[in-house]
């Protein structure tokens, strides 16, 4: 069976594009990261089961967690905070595979811009408060436990879309 010169060339684009997307520049890596033995948390939405109507928006990207902590105030507005850090590798008992800690502040935004009936709105100056610690030691992809501060620890899990989840 002869392979055409152009499938021939199709095939040698795609394995070195596949490659690509294998490597980094050297200055970009996360060397302490072996995501196949230790994968990193899923980026998306995140529930806590408990009946406390807060969650939580993850973004990981290299290494780094950014994410919200939604919920509300003493006064029953909404608020989010945010956190960012680097995921340190966790040694673990309850997740065999190692799983991440990340410690870092929780921080609260004013003076952000209006997005829901603005008509006539002012927006003061912007400025940012620390209002806290937060801890999460992730048990693996999916699965989480979370602290703020000196309450109780709670545990958080993934909102999957479309997919059966066990």
């Amino acid at each position: 069976m002869a392979i055409s010169r152009a499938s021939a060339l199709a095939t040698v684009i795609a394995a070195a594009a596949g490659l690509g997307a294998f490597t980094q520049p050297a200055g970009a890596q996360f060397d302490h990261l072996d995501q196949f033995a230790n994968p990193l948390p899923e980026s998306g939405r995140w529930f806590t089961n408990d009946g406390s109507r807060t969650g939580f928006f993850i973004e990981v990207q290299r290494g780094v967690l950014a994410g919200l902590y939604v919920g509300g105030d003493a006064e029953g507005n909404n608020a989010w905070v945010s956190f960012s850090g680097v995921l340190q590798p966790g040694a673990l008992a309850s997740a065999p595979e190692g799983g991440w800690i990340l410690e870092t502040d929780l921080l609260r935004f004013a003076g952000t811009g209006c997005i829901v009936a603005c008509a006539g709105a002012t927006v003061g100056p912007s400025s940012f408060e620390d209002i806290g610690d937060i801890r999460i030691d992730f048990l693996g992809r999916s699965l989480a436990r979370v602290w703020i501060d000196d309450q109780p620890a709670r545990e958080i899990a993934p909102i999957f879309f479309g997919v059966e989840r066990a």
